[in-house]
């Protein structure tokens, strides 16, 4: 077993234990074969670590969650946030969220202003994994080769942040968000604490996930605290 997938495998047995809902409403999942075939007609290559994630679990359900609880009653639900603020998206919600950046990159002109340096950015092809939703993931850029890893980018154009690195890779992203969850820097609020249509909320202790993470990335976590005066994600 890889380093990747024993760290979705300690991530998904927190969930078991402490979040059954959110782990009931994993995708299986995919084939290399069902995943090359959702991709076959996209103009870049993802890398294997993103192969692996897809081949462990397609993600959550979360739409037809939404749909479904907003359908039979107004009772609160659980926050079922792959980590606070994002979900873990489906691999064809994940193609569909790259098409829609695409497609929004034309109007990017009408709301941001950017140097030359930017451009070049806004040029390649973003991929989202983790999606918010008021504009804020997690995103790899496409690659025009096949290879082992690829950076993980924040991004939140909400605010107008374009995409910075924040992990090294997937693979060391997956190591801080299990010892997030092993260690309660990322924890369940009281019901008193969330808002009215949580039953529980997962929140994060900001210090100690900053911590974590200088342990896998060092000099890295250090710059994004710098540059957005909050914790890595």
């Amino acid at each position: 077993m890889s380093i990747l997938t024993e760290a979705l495998e300690r991530i998904f047995k927190h969930f078991q234990q402490h979040r059954p809902e959110l782990a009931s409403l994993f995708k299986p999942g995919l084939t290399i074969g069902e995943i090359q075939s959702q991709m076959e007609n996209l103009p870049f290559r993802l890398s294997e670590e993103i192969y692996e994630l897809y081949q462990w679990r397609n993600g959550v359900d979360f739409r037809n969650f939404y749909a479904s609880v907003a359908s039979v009653s107004c009772n609160p639900y659980p926050d079922i946030n792959f980590i606070p603020g994002l979900h873990f998206l489906p691999l064809e919600e994940a193609i569909e969220g790259y098409k829609e950046f695409e497609e929004g990159k034309e109007d990017f002109g009408s709301y941001y202003t950017y140097n030359t340096d930017d451009i070049e950015i806004i040029q390649k092809p973003w991929f989202p994994i983790f999606d918010a939703e008021d504009l804020g993931c997690l995103l790899v850029f496409g690659n025009s080769v096949h290879v082992k890893d690829l950076p993980l980018m924040y991004c939140d154009l909400g605010q107008g942040y374009l995409p910075e690195v924040q992990y090294t890779n997937l693979t060391s992203f997956m190591l801080v968000v299990a010892e997030c969850y092993e260690t309660n820097a990322y924890y369940l609020e009281k019901p008193a604490k969330c808002p009215d249509y949580l039953s529980y909320g997962l929140a994060e202790n900001r210090e100690q996930v900053t911590k974590i993470k200088r342990r896998y990335e060092g000099d890295l976590a250090n710059w994004f605290v710098s540059v957005y005066q909050v914790a890595p994600m």
